[in-house]
């Protein structure tokens, strides 16, 4: 149902009549109801009406001029509409942020990382080297039994799907151990306690973020750092050159 019109006719038919004297204005008194009626159509107040024929000053207005009058003066006279947020925020309270990254507390073992950490990309890439295979083509009882292994509690449903029958691969030598940059910074440590000097510790280029599968047993790794040699290169490299091969010649 619409709402009753701002300004009655009666007093909207005076208004119009008040624009008698300017040239173009409707004698018939058919053509002075029209106008009225369309002035209440438009006007939202008395005021609003008062504010759209003082616009012409030259010439009567036709129909389509009082309806685009009215409409380019209406926000004048019409409160905007109440911003939403003001009655949520008193409702509810302020809005607060929300964390698109992990927290940032520290990491206890035993559980699983939160998505996106530091501690989650170190999850996933021990999981892909020690599986093997791209962490896509890892079926989930592969990749909780490597992310147990790696330090994480499984519950009930997790460890569900792990077949019985499952095992992982042995780890690549060293012991069944994995090398890790602290595993061969402990390992000179050991050494310069034992009153040896071995050269600067030098990690090796296919150490990739804090883990590394080895292509050569622990103990000549440590070989190679005690004499200074880059660990980067492998032996079996056709470009690779001994100092210790032909006397050191070059």
């Amino acid at each position: 149902m619409r709402p009753p019109p701002a300004v009655v006719f009666p007093i909207a038919r005076s208004k119009i009549k008040g624009l008698s004297a300017l040239p173009g204005f409707p004698h018939l008194e058919e053509g002075i109801d029209r106008l009225a009626q369309v002035l209440q159509e438009v006007a939202v107040s008395l005021e609003h009406a008062d504010a759209i024929l003082a616009t012409f000053q030259d010439r009567s207005p036709t129909f389509g001029q009082l309806r685009e009058v009215a409409y380019n003066l209406k926000p004048q006279f019409v409160a905007p509409p109440p911003d939403p947020r003001i009655e949520w925020e008193r409702k509810y309270g302020s809005p607060q942020p929300v964390p698109l990254l992990a927290p940032l507390r520290p990491y206890r073992r035993g559980e699983w990382p939160a998505a996106g950490s530091a501690e989650e990309r170190q999850m996933n890439k021990y999981i892909r080297e020690r599986v093997g295979k791209k962490l896509a083509a890892i079926s989930w009882g592969e990749y909780y039994l490597a992310a147990e292994e790696w330090g994480v509690r499984l519950n009930g449903a997790q460890r569900n799907l792990i077949p019985s029958t499952y095992k992982l691969p042995p780890k690549p030598e060293t012991n069944g151990a994995m090398i890790t940059p602290a595993d061969i910074e402990q390992a000179v440590r050991q050494r310069r306690a034992a009153g040896e000097t071995p050269a600067p510790l030098i990690l090796p280029e296919a150490f990739e973020g804090d883990r590394m599968t080895p292509a050569k047993p622990f103990e000549e790794t440590l070989r190679y750092i005690d004499e200074g040699v880059d660990t980067g290169r492998d032996r079996d490299d056709p470009n690779y050159h001994d100092p210790e091969e032909n006397g050191g010649d070059s």
